[in-house]
């Protein structure tokens, strides 16, 4: 299922970063907004306990800034999981 990513404001960033989700926990679904202070190819993925991957939600080239973007977990039993920021450079992992 295609996932949107939305530009957050006109904010560049200066070191890649990932914030936690809002709201943790979630029901059902949560928002996950991060910085990229240059442009990459960047991957959003979500992970079980196990480190099972369960959905990858983007995939693609973005420009310098900050970004969301929504998972809808309604259709994952309730539990712990992990999301992630990779870059060609870098890889952040949040609970």
């Amino acid at each position: 299922m295609p996932t949107s990513i939305k530009p957050e404001d006109n904010f560049i960033p200066t070191v890649l970063d990932l914030k936690q989700n809002y709201p943790n926990p979630f029901n059902p679904g949560t928002k996950i907004v991060f910085d990229l202070p240059k442009e990459d190819i960047v991957i959003i993925s979500i992970y079980s306990i196990i480190g099972e991957t369960i959905t990858e939600l983007f995939k693609n080239t973005l420009k310098p800034g900050r970004y969301s973007v929504n998972w809808d977990g309604k259709n994952y039993s309730s539990g712990i999981y992990f999301y992630s920021i990779q870059t060609s450079e870098n890889r952040i992992v949040k609970k």
